[in-house]
């Protein structure tokens, strides 16, 4: 999924990189760990 996003961002830039005057745009970063309630250290180390 991250890969078709930054196929259309980089094709977007390459069409119109006058909307990115800064630099080309990137794709978020998709957090590693997702957690509902993150589990305490201190209940996670008992």
């Amino acid at each position: 999924m991250v890969a078709v996003r930054a196929d259309v961002l980089t094709a977007v830039h390459q069409r119109t990189p006058e909307r990115f005057v800064n630099k080309p745009p990137t794709p978020p970063i998709t957090p590693t760990n997702v957690w509902i309630n993150q589990p305490d250290d201190h209940a996670a180390a008992q």
